[in-house]
């Protein structure tokens, strides 16, 4: 179906509003997992600096990669 911007614009609102959040693990090669909340409209950026905030050494560089299960 065709639709206008301001459609496509609602129904992504709609579906931002149906969860309050979401729960993301990050896991680590030495078997480390943290687990912590966002909101849907968070950024990258925002789960970079929550990564950083919880490493040793915060200069140390790390990949976020997608994992289903």
């Amino acid at each position: 179906m065709l639709m206008t911007s301001s459609m496509r614009r609602a129904q992504l609102e709609c579906a931002m509003a149906k969860y309050e959040f979401a729960i993301i693990r990050f896991h680590f090669p030495d078997k480390l997992v943290i687990q912590a909340r966002f909101r849907p409209r968070e950024t990258i950026f925002s789960l970079q600096k929550f990564v950083k905030e919880h490493l040793r050494d915060s200069n140390s560089k790390f990949t976020l990669c997608e994992y289903r299960v």
